[in-house]
């Protein structure tokens, strides 16, 4: 596509195609599986991954087609945040069922994923480990490490690599 692109998703089952510069919709296709909680272009522009709860599905962006090229399955609660690494050959996302995948965009299904626990000194002593929803993601610049925010206020950067995933690294606040 040309033009400025604009995509939006939300609460109403729908993803939309406008012109940034005319502020105009030109495409709507529906998304009944849920509503849309986040989205995220493709490195190359031509597709868009679309998450909601849980699935998470991707749209080539020149098609005519209101059919999704492929469907994700993998949480259980609500798909919280999206993203791709640079060359778009694998992208992460993020859930309130406490977990942060990893997928190849060239396979089916998850490569990795990360399970975010409480660290919590009420939580464990109740339970040996409680799970703990992650509200938000990003990708480092590294490109190695996912930083994840969640339910406890934490900050935490994790190993994207199936080979390096260790123990989260938590990130404590700089007050200046």
């Amino acid at each position: 596509m040309d033009l400025p692109l604009l995509i939006t998703g939300g609460y109403d089952h729908t993803l939309r195609y406008w012109n940034a510069h005319l502020g105009q919709c030109f495409r709507t296709i529906p998304y009944n599986d849920s509503h849309i909680n986040c989205l995220e272009v493709t490195p190359d522009k031509t597709q868009v991954l679309c998450a909601g709860n849980p699935l998470m599905k991707l749209f080539d962006l020149s098609s005519a087609s209101n059919t999704a090229v492929s469907t994700m399955d993998g949480h259980t609660s609500n798909v919280t945040s999206v993203g791709f690494e640079k060359t778009g050959r694998w992208f992460f996302s993020s859930s309130e069922d406490s977990s942060v995948k990893i997928w190849d965009c060239r396979g089916t299904g998850y490569q990795l994923s990360l399970d975010n626990e409480s660290t919590s000194t009420a939580t464990m002593a109740t339970t040996a480990s409680a799970p703990v929803p992650v509200h938000g993601a990003a990708l480092h610049a590294n490109q190695a490490e996912v930083l994840l925010g969640d339910q406890e206020g934490r900050v935490q950067a994790r190993i994207t690599a199936v080979s390096q995933a260790k123990q989260p690294r938590e990130l404590s606040a700089v007050n200046h």
